[in-house]
């Protein structure tokens, strides 16, 4: 009789080896296979936690972001399906005149009225966002590549530092977009007495609700 073992190890850092021991136990007419155990090569734990950085930005990629209340898609289908409307709408516009542009729209939180303004407010957070998440597996992977050692490499959270999504927050984290919005609104005043109105309106699209 065969009785294969395996000592215990920890799968992140290593895995069971190719070899192995075999001891006869006459007592019990068998023999004990223990595998060997090796350490994963440092290039091969930074690759795996590399993907595994990539599929948490998918995860926040598409958990949606809230504007003026209601929480948008950000799937990639979802973000190109605003663009293609915002175009739509100015199109629309430039034949019936400013603010005439409505249409339904499906929220995760159900259906809205959603103008030109609304559709615009919605591409710019959720690009702002989906950049976000980029930028944060990207620095995940620059953190990943200086780590040294295996430990360092499982160190690394892949659940911080990633952008908001409109949600509920903190005391904390409230009071900081209030200054955020505060500095925004004070830069668009100073663009609106320079005479540029373009680029005053999108900071103020650019005015997190709380």
């Amino acid at each position: 009789m065969l009785i294969e073992t395996v000592p215990s190890f920890d799968a992140r850092t290593h895995r069971q080896a190719a070899t192995y021991t075999d001891t006869e136990d006459p007592e019990y007419d068998r023999i004990v296979r223990v595998w060997g155990v090796e350490e994963i090569p440092l290039d091969e734990i930074k690759a795996t936690r590399k993907a595994a950085a990539t599929d948490r930005r998918k995860t926040e990629r598409d958990r949606g972001v809230v504007v003026n209340g209601n929480r948008w898609q950000s799937d990639k289908e979802s973000f190109d399906n605003v663009a293609s409307h915002v175009d739509t709408g100015r199109l629309y516009e430039a034949g019936q005149g400013a603010g005439t542009f409505k249409t339904r729209w499906k929220t995760v939180d159900g259906f809205i009225t959603a103008t030109l303004s609304d559709l615009l407010a919605a591409q710019l957070a959720l690009g702002l966002f989906v950049q976000g998440c980029f930028a944060r597996e990207d620095a995940l992977f620059t953190e990943i590549d200086a780590a040294e050692t295996a430990e360092d490499v499982i160190a690394v959270s892949l659940d911080d530092g990633w952008p908001d999504d409109g949600g509920p927050k903190d005391a904390a984290t409230i009071k900081a977009i209030q200054q955020a919005n505060a500095r925004l609104e004070r830069r668009a005043k100073e663009l609106e007495v320079q005479g540029d109105i373009t680029n005053a309106q999108l900071l103020r699209l650019q005015i997190r609700e709380i």
